[in-house]
This record gives C-alpha cells, sequence and structure tokens, in this order.
C-alpha cells in the first residue's frame, strides 16, 4: 500500500491534492498531479478496500453469484475481542463472506455437516435481501442452495458423503403419487 508519504513525493504539478492539515482543521491544498493508482480511485470503498464481501458486492455482480467454497475459519471480526465468525473464502472471488448465524446455519443444511472445515467444494448462492438491522432496512447478503452449480462439488459418479443430505434424500423412497395425495391436495 502506498503512504501518504510516498504519494506526496510522487506529485507532479497540474492538478490538486488534498491532505489534512491537523493544526488548522482543514484541508491543505498541494499542488501536483495526483498519481495514476489514485486518479482511478473514484469511490471511497477504492480508498478503503475490505476484504469481505458486502451487499452491495453481491448486487454489482447481478444480485446473485454462486460460488464453490475454498476453505472456512473462525476469524475475530469487527472492533469487539468477543466477535468471532466463521469466514468462508470462495474459488472464484477474492472477497470473503463473514457469516451471520442465519447464513453458517444454510451452508451448514446445504453441506450437510455443521463441521466448517468440511465445507470446502461446496457450491453456494449468495444473493442480496432487504431486512431490519437494528431498526434500519438494509440490504443484507444471505446463501441458498444454487439452482444449478457453480461446478460439481465432488467427481461425478462418486457416492456422497456418508451421513450427507444427498444420501439421504437419495435413499428415500419417492413418493407415491397413484394414492390420491395429489388430489386431496388440490381439494385444500
Amino acid at each position: 500500500m502506498t503512504s501518504l508519504e510516498e504519494l506526496s513525493k510522487t506529485v507532479k504539478p497540474s492538478k490538486t491534492f488534498m491532505l489534512s492539515n491537523e493544526s488548522l482543521g482543514q484541508p491543505k491544498v498541494l499542488p501536483g498531479n495526483i498519481p495514476e493508482e489514485v486518479n482511478d480511485m473514484t469511490s471511497i470503498d477504492d480508498i478503503y478496500p475490505s476484504e469481505l464481501l458486502s451487499a452491495q458486492d453481491i448486487a454489482e455482480l447481478g444480485g446473485k453469484k454462486t460460488v464453490v467454497i475454498k476453505s472456512a475459519e473462525v476469524q475475530k471480526v469487527g472492533q469487539e475481542a468477543d466477535n468471532l465468525k466463521v469466514v468462508v473464502s470462495f474459488t472464484d472471488l477474492q472477497k470473503k463472506l463473514a457469516t451471520n448465524k442465519t447464513n453458517a446455519h444454510m451452508i451448514a443444511t446445504i453441506s450437510g455437516t455443521k463441521d466448517y472445515t468440511q465445507w470446502q467444494g461446496i457450491a453456494i448462492e449468495l444473493y442480496t435481501i432487504l431486512t431490519t438491522f437494528r431498526g434500519k432496512e438494509v440490504n443484507a447478503i444471505r446463501v441458498r442452495k444454487p439452482e444449478t452449480p457453480a461446478e460439481p462439488t465432488q467427481p461425478t459418479g462418486a457416492p456422497a458423503p456418508a451421513g450427507s443430505l444427498v444420501e439421504d434424500l437419495m435413499s428415500r423412497e419417492p413418493p407415491n403419487t397413484d394414492s390420491g395425495m395429489v388430489e386431496d391436495l388440490m381439494k385444500v
């Protein structure tokens, strides 16, 4: 990362570059040309990048994105010392997802295990919703099973892991549609 001192050494005359003036509490204007890497930064998100996904990131990807989990680990997120989250990284995104309890449980349901160290290779879909947080309507990231996986989560023809949700569903008998159950449901 470029320090403010390094940036000030590369400044060339012609444009204006602002630095704060602590003694006056006002910006100090320095003549010069803003370095190209700074000149392209038009958003505060460019100046203060985050390694964590936001709802805005997902919105910019079209409102949803199917991804494959690369790894998951527990990390401290935020300012509070006890604010531990399962942070998920992906094979096809640079930013990571700091899961809340809802998203962590959904990934556990999709993967068939609450052991987050076993989530590698699981395909999930990230999408945005409008929700209430601390009394305000905000956009949030949610997780669901993708309609079509981004990549196979296991080699084709390989058996599902023992005790997995897929194995459980595959072992069940299909419902008997000849029993009149469909007609009974239509009456309701």
